[in-house]
């Protein structure tokens, strides 16, 4: 049996001879029914990097290891787990508000059957996530107030997104090419189609310069500029006004449309930024609705962790029982010091 006395808690012990035995339990002990740190990690690396839902959850680690856990119990599981990594997390954010290159996106999740919508701002090396109730740029106000001032910030056009404080910015291509793709289908249009030929040749530019390049005068790159510039003055028929935004943007954000032709580290899309948010999608997908705020800033955080890991080409299994393993010894070290 096991009994707390004072700050500590005894095991006590009967020999059949009649003399009682004690013994100090691990200070991270506290409860007559515990979990250990590598079922905590597997349950989290379940979770954010498996995307298994909770009731699957509560399921098979029953079915592996014999244990019955109810929902409420991984969802705590959850929350000590993400608790322990914020370190983690809080560096991500800090690495990548020191990047030179930053791509950020936004889609909307479901939370409590409301919308919400997830943000993410990444490199190659980091994922941050967060979770939000708006879409405005109050989100990126509030998660980097001073954003980028040394990075070329990757989005597509929302407002919010081009708000955003950055030494410069770079449009996303793949997203001007679908809208350009759209107008070709639907006006068959020949400027529709020469813009995005166009495009398409500094993508094509883009994969094949060299390093020296970047920092010569490229015939290549300033005929390009050239024929942009004459294609965005351009008047339209009013049959395709529809066009007219668009072209009105290009003509505003046209030092934004090429800067990766003239920085080798800025790519011309945001499918980095894509991906990081396709995974809260598939998490939704395969579990449903976050069942709370803080069930998807779990989820936020955790995955933020599992992303940066893999990019810096660790095990997120490891790293996330790493973290737990030493949160315990740091505990542990505090109680007994």
């Amino acid at each position: 049996m096991w009994v707390k006395k004072e700050s500590s808690i005894l095991f006590l012990t009967t020999c059949t001879c009649g003399y009682v035995s004690t013994g100090n339990f691990p200070s991270d002990v506290s409860a007559p029914v515990q979990y250990g740190n590598n079922l905590i990690a597997l349950i989290a690396y379940l979770s954010s990097r498996q995307y298994v839902p909770y009731a699957r959850l509560s399921e098979l680690i029953n079915s592996i290891t014999n244990i019955s856990m109810s929902q409420g119990t991984i969802f705590n599981l959850l929350n000590k787990a993400a608790n322990i990594v914020l370190p983690i997390y809080e560096a991500i954010k800090e690495e990548i508000s020191k990047a030179t290159t930053v791509g950020g996106d936004e889609s909307g999740v479901k939370v409590k059957k409301e919308n919400f919508w997830a943000w993410t701002w990444q490199t190659l090396n980091a994922t941050y996530i967060v979770i939000s109730k708006t879409r405005g740029f109050v989100t990126i106000q509030n998660t980097f107030p001073d954003g980028f001032p040394n990075a070329t910030y990757v989005s597509d056009s929302l407002s919010a997104q081009l708000k955003t404080n950055a030494k410069r910015h770079q449009l996303c291509l793949a997203h001007l090419l679908r809208e350009l793709k759209y107008f070709e289908q639907v006006f068959c249009h020949k400027w529709a189609i020469d813009m995005k030929v166009l495009l398409q040749r500094a993508i094509k530019l883009k994969n094949t310069m060299t390093l020296e390049q970047y920092n010569e005068p490229l015939e290549e790159r300033m005929a390009i500029l050239k024929e942009f510039d004459v294609m965005i003055n351009k008047t339209l028929p009013e049959e395709v006004s529809k066009i007219f935004p668009f072209q009105k943007r290009l003509k505003k954000r046209k030092c934004q449309v090429f800067n990766f032709l003239f920085y080798p580290d800025v790519p011309y899309e945001n499918n980095g930024s894509e991906r990081a948010i396709r995974n809260v999608k598939v998490k939704q997908k395969v579990s449903g609705n976050f069942r709370s705020e803080r069930g998807s800033e779990i989820f936020a955080i955790l995955r933020s962790v599992v992303d940066t890991v893999i990019k810096k080409g660790g095990n997120p299994f490891n790293s996330i029982r790493f973290a737990i393993n030493l949160a315990a010894a740091k505990k542990e070290f505090m109680v007994n010091r």
